[in-house]
Parts: structure tokens; C-alpha cells; sequence
């Protein structure tokens, strides 16, 4: 039996019951938009697409937005039980249906509650339990409302909501956040390679979405690299890197960072294998190439976008002081940044000519992902040239320290 459907709506003011809903107690198939425009390209026939099922729904959208598929298939259905045999049990029945509100998706109801032309926001980054929500201006009236659906549609994975409500604006790179629904604990766990990592997102810097950027670097990680993560946060990329290279040295301003960082290097069973540091990154650099450390460094990462190229001044010279004679492996540097140029490319690699003071500067340049309309975040990868580790001139930070000795 093929049921079609009437469209009945009504409107609560505390929240939308869309009543379009239950009907048959045999065996259904929800017959959806996609699967209209596969018999209508195709001829598929009905009769074959129902032969194993009692019953058809077609789906409200399929009725009352894409009506010629609807047409379509009332004419196929009575013209192909007309050339069967008398028997045919098909038949086209109208009937009202009612589906309540856990029957509709989060994107359906989000577009039937909010004003009409207003962008669904549908899109959230997923961190541990938590739903992170990058609202615009025109949403924040709507904010909880949002949340509540959000938090309905996608339970119990997710268990709250929260909206940021600031850029970034401080040097530990933390949030603010305003829990929208659910429970307020922004303490989580992430899994990501097969690692996991105890996160608070109040208190430390966590982008699932670079979760693919941090597989592409470690990618092209050997077992004889050793690595240097001057921004390193909680670990995402250091300590994934701990099951791969020799051996890692991580950094990160943020005291708190520092603490998850080690607590999740020792719930990995990692801590051996990596060195961690709580100090401002210049400093970081200077103090490893000072060191016997500097020999074996062979990859650094600097994944610090809004500032991270400012940093690179902290390379030039740090040779100066060794034997040109003798052979050093000078590091693969990877450097993020963000750029809103018309050519984000040759801006970012301009940033760095000048931060390292050296034209010649072999980039390879990639684009990670588009943050915000015309903005950019890059990733450039070049191997340090020799130029400026064996400069003579200081950088920020020896100058500094001459000028306060």
C-alpha cells in the first residue's frame, strides 16, 4: 500500500511541534527527496523500489517541495498496478499523518523555529561532549533556542552547548565561552589517534577541526626525526608524534596547558618519550639551541597562527657560535598563520622573509582552511637556511637580554 500525505501544521509558542507524524503499523519505507529524483531519473520502477514493503510514507518535503516527483510517482504507481494482474495489492490512499517533534532532524527544525532567510546554524565543532557553536550577531536572540535543539537532536553524544563570545585575544589562546545548555562542566575527553587527551576548554586551546591538518604533518614524521613544538598546548600534535619519532620536546606559555599536557603523556603511557616546558616561546627556541638538544632537533613546529611567524627571528644566529667545518642537520620549521590578503600566499611568505631578514626562503606553501570570509589559515613548511642560522645579527630576544645586562 503507497501512503501519501496532507500537510497539518500547528505552531506552539514554547516550541514547534511539526505535525506531520505516525500512521501505519506495517513495515515502512520513508520514500525522501533523493530517492524520488532516482526513480524520476531512472524509471526505476515503484513497484520494484516497494515489493518487500507493506507500506510507503513519502516524505512531507517529497510532497510539498518537489511536487512533479510526486506526480510523477502517482501516475507511475497507478499506471503499473493497472498492467498487473488483478490482484495487485498497490493502491494510492490519501491520509493524514502526524510526525512529532523526534521525528524531525535538527536542520528541519531549526528552519521551521527561526525567522525566515535567517542562515541555519548548523554547524557545530564537536569537542568531547561538548557542541561548540560560533553563533553570528542575528542568532543570539535565538541563542538558547538553538542550543536546546542542538542538544535534543544529538544526544547523549553531546551533553552541552556552549557559543563563544569573544575572539581570542590572550597570549594562552583560551575562550570565552557561555554554556547555552546542558551541563557546565567543560572538562572532556577527546580521542584523536588513538590517543586520548583530557581537555577543559575554560582553561586551555583545543581546534577539533585541525584534527586532518595534524594528520597531514605527522605524516611526514620518521622514526629518526626528533621534534621541537614550541606551541604545543595539551599535546595534539607532540604527543601523537611521541609514538612516531624519537623523541619530542613540547612547549607551551600556559601553565594549565603544561599541566594536561603531562597528565595526558602519562595516560597515553608517552611520558618517556617526551620533554615538556612551561616557558614564552622565544625563549623555548633560544634555550634548545643553546643546548646539546639542538643537534638531533630535526622538525619544529610552531602551530601559534595569530603570532607564530613573529617568532622566527628566534632562529636567525643560533649556529653562529659553531664550527662552520662541521656538518649540522638545520631544521624543517612548519609555521601557521593567518592572512587576508588577496594573495594570502605571497603575504605569508613576505611575513617571513622579513621575520627570518632573508629573501632567499624556499616555502612550500599550503592552505589549511578558509576562518572566516576572506581569511585564511596557511601552513609553510621550509627547512631553516643556513644564512640565518649562522647570522651574526641578534635576534629580538639576545637583544633583549644585552640591553637589560
Amino acid at each position: 500500500m503507497v501512503w501519501t500525505v496532507e500537510r497539518p501544521m500547528h505552531y506552539d509558542q514554547r516550541q514547534v511541534i511539526i505535525c506531520l507524524g505516525m500512521l501505519s503499523d506495517a513495515p515502512v519505507t520513508l520514500i525522501s527527496i533523493s530517492m524520488c529524483e532516482m526513480i524520476f531519473a531512472t524509471k526505476t520502477s515503484v513497484i520494484e523500489l516497494l515489493q518487500r514493503k507493506q507500506s510507503a510514507i513519502f516524505s512531507p518535503h517529497t510532497l510539498f517541495r518537489s511536487g512533479k516527483y510526486c506526480r510523477f510517482i502517482k501516475k507511475a504507481v497507478a499506471q503499473e498496478a493497472m498492467r498487473g494482474n488483478s490482484t495487485s495489492t498497490f493502491n494510492l490512499v490519501r491520509c493524514k499523518l502526524t510526525l512529532f517533534y523526534d521525528y524531525w532532524q535538527m536542520n528541519e527544525i531549526l528552519e521551521a523555529l527561526l525567522p525566515r532567510d535567517m542562515i541555519i546554524p548548523s554547524a557545530f565543532e564537536t569537542v568531547g561532549h561538548i557542541a561548540h557553536l560560533n553563533l553570528r550577531d542575528e542568532h543570539l536572540p535565538y541563542k538558547k533556542l538553538i542550543a536546546k535543539v542542538v542538544l535534543d537532536k544529538n544526544k547523549p553524544k553531546i551533553q552541552t552547548v556552549v557559543n563563544k563570545i569573544d575572539a581570542i585575544h590572550n597570549d594562552y589562546r583560551t575562550m570565552q565561552l557561555e554554556v547555552l545548555a546542558g551541563n557546565h562542566s567543560l572538562v572532556t575527553m577527546v580521542v584523536e589517534n588513538g590517543l586520548r587527551f583530557h581537555v577543559d576548554l575554560a582553561a586551555v586551546y583545543w581546534n577539533s577541526r585541525l584534527a586532518s591538518e595534524r594528520q597531514r604533518l605527522l605524516n611526514g614524521f620518521t622514526h629518526n626525526d626528533v621534534l621541537c613544538d614550541v606551541f604545543a598546548g595539551v599535546g595534539p600534535i607532540a604527543l601523537s608524534a611521541a609514538k612516531i619519532v624519537k623523541h619530542v620536546y613540547a612547549n607551551d606559555l600556559n601553565p594549565c596547558a603544561v599541566q594536561y599536557m603531562e597528565k595526558n603523556s602519562v595516560l597515553n603511557k608517552l611520558e618517556r618519550h617526551i620533554e615538556i616546558f612551561n616557558m614564552d616561546g622565544r625563549r623555548f627556541i633560544d634555550a634548545m639551541y643553546a643546548s646539546r638538544k639542538a643537534q638531533s632537533i630535526t622538525q619544529v613546529v610552531m602551530n601559534l597562527p595569530n603570532d607564530a611567524v613573529e617568532y622566527l627571528d628566534a632562529f636567525r644566529g643560533i649556529c653562529k657560535d659553531k664550527p662552520k667545518d662541521k656538518e649540522y642537520a638545520l631544521p624543517m620549521i612548519h609555521v601557521y598563520g593567518f592572512s587576508k590578503a588577496r594573495d594570502p600566499e605571497f603575504d605569508f611568505h613576505e611575513r617571513i622573509r622579513i621575520a627570518l631578514q632573508e629573501v632567499a626562503v624556499n616555502v612550500e606553501m599550503r592552505r589549511v582552511r578558509q576562518v572566516a570570509p576572506g581569511k585564511w589559515m596557511l601552513c609553510a613548511s621550509f627547512r631553516l637556511p643556513i644564512s640565518v642560522a649562522y647570522a651574526h645579527t641578534m635576534s629580538r630576544m639576545q637583544a633583549h637580554q644585552v640591553k637589560s645586562f
